[in-house]
């Protein structure tokens, strides 16, 4: 995967307009009709697998992996996860998690524990 700074600038471009579609239009019709969840979804995909080490052959088991530990010490969040874990669809399940976690307005919430964990980065991410 790229680790150029562009693309990192394109990425985080790409969830900034993204999101400001969301807060322009926002509304039931926008979510539905239009697939603003499912956009959003695709921005927050490929932010969360840019330099992503894959140690296994499916990019949605790792992804799915880091998504456990992130949430392995909250009791709320891991109630989330066992409620939409599909052991024989992965990528069901991680779309799932950033669709609820979007909703429910509590991604960030998530992804904030790996702030600090360094040892999460250097075991799921190759540095810049």
């Amino acid at each position: 995967m790229n680790n150029s700074p562009s693309s990192v600038n394109s990425l985080l471009s790409n969830l900034k307009s993204t999101i400001e579609l969301l807060i322009q239009f926002r509304g039931d019709s926008l979510t539905t009709k239009y697939g603003a969840i499912e956009r959003l979804r695709l921005v927050i995909l490929a932010i969360l697998t840019h330099s992503l080490k894959q140690n296994t052959h499916d990019i949605y088991e790792q992804l799915w992996q880091l998504i456990v530990r992130l949430n392995a010490n909250s009791q709320r969040y891991i109630h989330l996860l066992q409620d939409i874990y599909h052991k024989e669809n992965i990528r069901q399940s991680v779309e799932q998690w950033i669709d609820q976690s979007v909703i429910s307005q509590c991604l960030s919430q998530q992804l904030s524990c790996a702030e600090h964990d360094n040892d999460l980065f250097e075991q799921y991410y190759y540095r810049k």
